[in-house]
């Protein structure tokens, strides 16, 4: 490691502040003379990076800032990618054409994917699983196209050559040398496409780029969060802009017991390894309180690689319980008690194992009327018109006091052309009896009026089933995803369904090392409850996931 880099570890596990001790250090190097531009904090998620940008401006509150303090924060593919515009390698200009991205904008009707897969005569569905599902195995895919671009996601990720395919956790009924042969020509048509006289790049081919380029950030401090999601791609280059001795500081924060992105390569192994010349050692929640984590430390306990290093609850108290539901309204019965029992956003978090169990979770809810947003979806079905529409409904069907006027407005708007409209001049909040009186008279009920929407019957029929359900819920109270959707959230009372999958069964028996992440998923799942913890049998089809058998056999829950 150069001397002249100096490199901060800050070890913390689930909510005992890692983020608030990187804002710390921030303030602490603002009050030292480091300037708004001097500075780049970076995470592996949008929504890890549009949670520190407010954590920024904070710090540097004040007129004639020379930069917005939300461009200070980058996600660590972000910061590469303008790097690479910096250097000249990307069009700024052409950014939708010459980034590629499975299902993105391709900047006409030419798909790069699709045109490359009719020239080598492989089938390829665009709407197909992305690469992360498939190399995670959470979702599975027989379009030979789409299993070529994952494991090429993967070598990417990790450094290897084509010829190292067989290492990727994806099955492709291909000869070795058919593989090999078709990664590289993908290779050679995104250098020299057919259609565009600029080089194309996936994401990956540009942090490989800059890395090749030797190209550094112009800062003196760097913040990097989640650093145990860290890829050997990424970590080479964290290791460049380290060593180059550009860079006066790196702060490093992560949790080594919450790295579970190992289908793109990421370890442990980095967090734990990279040499620092000081560490922070945080081990108790101040998210879980004792009881959830127990779970928590028997989750990790129960497998030799997995170490819970003193993880621990900042005070007493907290509820765990095994669960068995056995049909939809036990979900609504969950969301309910959730819901009346806390006020926060979400106040329920139901988490699955795998995508199929999360779609036949969102099916089933909006059958019994639970409205919901999809981690990392941005509400799914519930975004925009149809959260104003309920807003509204639930409205009448509760007599509240007061509307808001758009949301109203949404409503009238969606109603046929000879409908009542609002008078002019009304404002952003409007009294409830002069709606009632003035709009809604002349409908019987909320039902009624959910009857005539110009929507399609389906989006109708999810209206009705959320306004006829016994409590009215707002679709950010209830918030459902995957484990790996959830992780850096939280909520009041989590719902962790136990059912795993016969392919992670075998995975789990094969391997040690993804018998670990197996652990760590669960326990990432585990800490994302601030009061109560339900693992729920029975559910899903599957077995019962191996980490959570050996907690049950532990007692950790009574």
């Amino acid at each position: 490691m150069s001397d002249a880099t100096e490199v901060i570890q800050i070890d913390g596990a689930p909510g005992a502040g890692k983020t608030y001790t990187l804002r710390q250090r921030l303030e602490e190097e603002a009050a030292d003379g480091l300037g708004l531009s001097d500075f780049y904090w970076l995470n592996f998620t949008n929504s890890g990076r549009e949670d520190v940008e407010p954590e920024i401006a904070d710090v540097y509150a004040g007129d004639d800032l020379p930069v917005e303090p939300q461009k200070r924060a980058k996600t660590f593919h972000g910061l590469a990618l303008s790097l690479a515009i910096r250097d000249g390698m990307v069009d700024p200009e052409a950014f939708d054409t010459q980034i590629l991205q499975q299902g993105g904008p391709t900047g006409g009707s030419y798909d790069p994917y699709i045109h490359f897969c009719k020239q080598q005569g492989i089938t390829y569905d665009p709407h197909a699983a992305d690469p992360k599902k498939l190399l995670s195995g959470v979702a599975n895919e027989s379009h030979i196209g789409n299993v070529l671009f994952a494991i090429n996601d993967y070598l990417t990720s990790t450094c290897k050559p084509a010829e190292k395919w067989e290492s990727a956790p994806a099955e492709i009924p291909l000869s070795g040398d058919t593989v090999t042969k078709l990664l590289e020509k993908w290779d050679s048509y995104k250098r020299d496409p057919p259609v565009y006289d600029f080089r194309l790049f996936e994401h990956g081919d540009y942090v490989e780029a800059v890395a090749d380029a030797t190209l550094t950030p112009a800062v003196d401090v760097l913040f990097i969060d989640e650093f145990q999601d860290l890829a050997p791609l990424e970590y080479r280059l964290f290791k460049l802009w380290r060593d180059a001795g550009d860079i006066d500081r790196i702060y490093i924060a992560g949790d080594s017991n919450q790295s579970i992105y190992s289908f793109r390569g990421a370890t442990p192994y980095y967090f734990e390894e990279t040499a620092t010349d000081d560490r922070v050692l945080l081990q108790d929640s101040r998210r879980c309180p004792e009881a959830i984590a127990s779970v928590a430390r028997a989750v990790l306990s129960t497998h030799e690689q997995t170490d819970p290093r003193g993880f621990g609850g900042f005070e007493k108290g907290g509820k765990t319980r095994w669960e068995s539901f056995s049909s939809k309204s036990d979900l609504r019965t969950a969301a309910i008690d959730a819901t009346d029992a806390y006020a926060a956003t979400p106040s329920a978090m139901m988490l699955t194992r795998t995508n199929r169990q999360l779609g036949e979770l969102t099916s089933d809810l909006r059958d019994v009327g639970v409205p919901f947003e999809i981690l990392g979806q941005r509400r799914g079905i519930w975004r925009d018109d149809m959260a104003d529409l309920l807003e509204v409904l639930n409205g009448i069907q509760t007599a509240t006091t007061y509307y808001q006027r758009d949301a109203v407005k949404t409503l009238l708007n969606t109603l046929p052309g000879d409908a009542p409209r609002l008078p002019t001049g009304v404002g952003g909040i409007i009294d409830a009896d002069a709606v009632n009186e003035g709009v809604f008279a002349g409908y019987d009920s909320p039902l009624d009026i959910i009857g005539r929407l110009q929507l399609p019957s389906w989006k109708r029929e999810v209206l009705a089933n959320a306004v006829d359900a016994p409590a009215s819920m707002n679709p950010g109270e209830v918030a459902v995803g995957t484990v790996h959707t959830a992780k850096g959230l939280e909520a009041p009372a989590v719902y962790l369904f136990t059912a795993s999958s016969e392919s992670m069964l075998t995975r789990y028996d094969k391997s040690p090392d993804l018998a670990a992440e197996e652990h760590r998923v669960y326990y990432v799942g585990a800490t994302r409850a601030s009061e109560e913890l339900h693992l729920i049998d029975d559910y899903f089809e599957g077995p019962i996931a191996p980490p959570l058998q050996k907690v049950r056999n532990t007692g950790a829950i009574a």
